[in-house]
């Protein structure tokens, strides 16, 4: 076994090729770690429903998913199903532009307001709820 002067073997090529198990090793824990961080990443509202004594589970009609307007203390408002916040005043034109795009979708709302809106917010949002077309509409409680 001779070495020249740097020390090397003259006849041992350089490896030219990619060691593909660290980068599947990386790939995976970067798969598992955006498994497991995904449920956490919707952002949400602080609604503290209102309590009722008697509340029941509401039948749903199909097995689609009904959209929920979610109402904050400040009067925002998200869709389930659209991303961003916004205002009472957008509320119809979205509903409408959703069921247009979305034909299959379930003209079911379920309205999750916090319990410090005054009843005038909640009922202003069910008249907006209507002019899109909606007929059907239930509020989401807490049960005691």
């Amino acid at each position: 076994m001779g070495f020249n002067s740097s020390g090397f073997d003259d006849d041992v090529k350089p490896l030219a090729e990619i060691n593909i198990i660290p980068l599947v090793d990386v790939m995976l824990v970067l798969l598992i770690i955006t498994m497991v961080t995904a449920p956490y990443m919707e952002q949400g509202f602080n609604i503290d429903l209102p309590k009722t004594g008697a509340a029941s589970s509401i039948k749903k009609s199909s097995n689609a998913q009904p959209i929920i307007v979610s109402v904050d203390k400040l009067e925002k408002i998200k869709l389930s199903g659209l991303p961003g916040v916004f205002t009472k005043s957008d509320l119809t034109s979205k509903l409408v532009n959703y069921f247009e795009t979305n034909k299959q979708a379930v003209k079911e709302i379920y309205i999750k307001a916090d319990k410090d809106i005054p009843y005038g917010v909640v009922a202003e949002i069910m008249e907006k709820i209507q002019l899109s077309g909606i007929t059907k509409v239930s509020l989401i409680t807490t049960q005691d």
